[in-house]
């Protein structure tokens, strides 16, 4: 799940004017889409899938690494 800086940097005017096609493609691209204002990146948007997959990933891998110490 690289980034890939042509396609997943999107200005928030861009999010504002056409929110369905960012958020159609966080759930097809399954990659992170960096939003950025004046240039600067602000917030991270991700899939609900996604970011649930990563969380539970995450879970499970501290559980994993708590439970070898």
């Amino acid at each position: 799940m690289a980034i890939k800086f042509s396609e997943d940097i999107v200005p928030l005017a861009d999010l504002k004017v056409n929110p369905g096609k960012v958020i159609r493609r966080t759930k097809e691209s399954h990659r992170p889409i960096l939003l950025t204002s004046r240039g600067r990146g602000v917030a991270v948007m991700q899939s609900l899938e996604d970011f649930e997959l990563a969380e539970e990933e995450w879970f499970l891998s501290s559980t994993n690494l708590s439970s070898e110490i």
